[in-house]
């Protein structure tokens, strides 16, 4: 399937741990939360187990970013206090090995981290070569070859992009990258709006927690699909229609309330 490798379905779980999190906040019924913090217990637990780096980074950037969005701050500061080194000492020593190499540097770099920068070198030569980039699917031999020939394969593997940026730098050139990071800027924003017109707002609450977990969510996905080229995740766009529709809601919910009054 499309996130079937284990790199694709950690981000992908990174992405929707936030969206737990907002259910929590706006459930009620005792047995859906208890089934909500189970979830958020054993979420990253399976994404630490996929042994994906860029899903450790990105776990790492939505707890610190779920702590300063969230309306409740004490329960996921405790938990994540008290679950990190838990899981930090669970993971087997293939994880610990894995997860080693992040820093590694030179002739100890891996070979998946070394195919990761020649395909990176190879995009910005494309790009460089092709403004409108060489269109889907264009991380190909022939193309290494025609565009980025000083590049060797590391182990006769000419690779695909691993990483949504160079992705689309490759695909669709520098006006296609621009488009990408602007539509990321756009969601961001417009979460923030919707944050601002619902602060003061009691009964609207529920979406600013959401709205705020959109952008945890943004940002768990920016940052682990720097090392993965996952740039067409349907979630992420399922997100940004989201949170153009919550912002109509909360407008016309404030101008009705503002008529009324």
């Amino acid at each position: 399937g499309f996130i079937s490798g284990n790199t694709e379905i950690g981000l992908a779980l990174v992405s929707a741990l936030p969206l737990l999190w907002y259910l929590y906040l706006n459930t009620v019924q005792p047995w859906i939360r208890s089934g909500l913090v189970f979830s958020l217990l054993m979420l990253p637990i399976a994404i630490l187990g996929t042994q994906s780096r860029g899903a450790l980074l990105a776990i790492i950037a939505i707890g610190v970013f779920l702590w300063l969005k969230s309306r409740k701050k004490l329960a996921p500061f405790l938990v994540i206090i008290i679950l990190a080194p838990l899981l930090f000492n669970f993971m087997p020593d293939s994880w610990h090995q894995r997860m080693g190499t992040i820093n590694t540097t030179g002739e100890e770099r891996d070979s998946s981290a070394k195919g990761r920068l020649l395909a990176w070198e190879f995009a910005t030569k494309l790009a460089l070569a092709r403004p409108l980039g060489g269109g889907f699917d264009c991380f190909t031999k022939e193309n290494y070859l025609t565009y980025a020939p000083d590049i060797v394969a590391e182990g006769g593997r000419y690779q695909d992009a691993h990483s949504i940026y160079f992705e689309i730098l490759g695909e669709h050139g520098f006006i296609g990258l621009a488009i990408y990071l602007i539509l990321l800027v756009v969601g961001w924003r417009t979460a923030s709006k919707i944050i601002n017109i619902t602060k003061s707002s009691a009964s609207n609450k529920w979406a600013s927690d959401l709205a705020s977990m959109i952008q945890v969510s943004t940002i768990g996905y920016a940052v682990g699909g720097a090392f993965l080229g996952l740039s067409y995740f349907d979630l992420l766009y399922h997100y940004f229609v989201i949170l153009a529709v919550l912002l109509r809601i909360v407008q016309q919910s404030v101008a009705e309330t503002s008529s009324s009054s």
